[in-house]
């Protein structure tokens, strides 16, 4: 009499269920599980999945169903036929921890579980990177170049999502929605991301790494910020504290072809507390204007001027005052205007 009828370590009386006289055959491919070696067709041998006591089947997830008839042996929604990897008779262990991937809560060890790295279809999981490597067996799942394990925040179960968009850090490349994007602001050594202006948020999470006041994704935008590198330090605004001086043009042609139609003052819109006024050569007020948006085109807002028969300023030249908060002209310059020729 053969007590483990298919050899594969599990007693026939074991596998043969609650009623022996009507075998269990889980699978329903009309081989009782005592006679076939993957009970549950999941492609991982029943040899391999009974556990150390084929007596007592090993149970990992605790569901009251053994390893070997359960589908997803560790609950983490990732089919063990999935997790097994290429060759279920030695199934995949992508961390090395001696606990193979369909029995392992954290395949990859990043921290975050398999289940939340899963993503909304766990048959087929999510690969954010399309490297081949699903999110769940990858360390760097958005290939950013910081580790999901630092991208995940203090409780991996709920990755951190930084700038509210719904996609956590770890999937996102650009986690503060800065414009400038993680595996940039991550700096040299992506494992201890850089943190600037020593806050405690590292760069790739600050809307203001260097705390200046201005925000990094404006700080090349002329309107709040300045130039690129503008005082060539090759130092990115975004991390450069240092302060550029304010710089206007000489000269602006209105003329409607989108190049130096207004007067520019970088970061102007950043100091929301400005007064500007602009004077003709013969030192009339012909333009003042209350927290300056940089709009200026030659246009004037004060009556008694002489104007164009278009109702605009004459060509020629001008000076300006720049106030801010009602100081003393913090900036001032002279202002040509020329439509006729760029």
């Amino acid at each position: 009499m053969d007590l483990d009828s298919d050899n594969d370590g599990i007693p026939d009386k074991v596998e043969a269920g609650k009623n022996p006289n009507i075998p269990v055959d889980s699978d329903g491919d009309v081989k009782p599980d005592y006679l076939d070696l993957d009970s549950d067709n999941d492609g991982i041998p029943d040899k391999v999945e009974v556990g150390a006591n084929p007596s007592v089947p090993v149970d990992t997830d605790g569901d009251g169903k053994p390893d070997y008839l359960d589908l997803d042996s560790d609950n983490d929604s990732i089919p063990d036929k999935v997790e097994a990897g290429a060759n279920p008779g030695v199934p995949v262990d992508t961390d090395g921890d001696g606990k193979p991937d369909y029995l392992d809560l954290d395949s990859d060890n990043d921290g975050i579980p398999d289940k939340v790295e899963a993503g909304s279809r766990p048959s087929t999981p999510v690969d954010t990177d399309g490297d081949s490597y699903p999110d769940y067996l990858d360390l760097d799942s958005d290939n950013d170049s910081i580790p999901d394990k630092v991208e995940a925040g203090i409780n991996p179960s709920v990755p951190v999502d930084t700038d509210k968009d719904g996609k956590a850090d770890y999937l996102d490349i650009d986690s503060d929605n800065d414009g400038i994007s993680d595996k940039v602001e991550a700096g040299s050594n992506p494992n201890l991301p850089v943190d600037t202006d020593k806050d405690g948020i590292m760069d790739f999470r600050d809307t203001d790494s260097d705390n200046d006041g201005i925000l990094d994704k404006l700080e090349d935008d002329l309107d709040y910020g300045n130039l690129p590198d503008c005082d060539n330090d090759n130092v990115p605004n975004y991390i450069d504290a240092d302060q550029c001086e304010t710089f206007t043009p000489e000269g602006i042609s209105p003329n409607g072809d989108g190049r130096n139609d207004v007067l520019i003052i970088p970061g102007i819109k950043a100091k929301n507390n400005n007064r500007i006024a602009i004077y003709n050569r013969w030192g009339s007020l012909v333009y003042e204007k209350e927290n300056y948006q940089n709009d200026w085109g030659g246009e004037a807002n004060v009556k008694n001027i002489v104007l164009e028969s278009d109702g605009l300023l004459p060509d020629g030249t001008y000076y300006y005052v720049v106030l801010f908060d009602n100081k003393l002209a913090t900036k001032a310059g002279f202002i040509y205007i020329n439509r006729l020729n760029n």
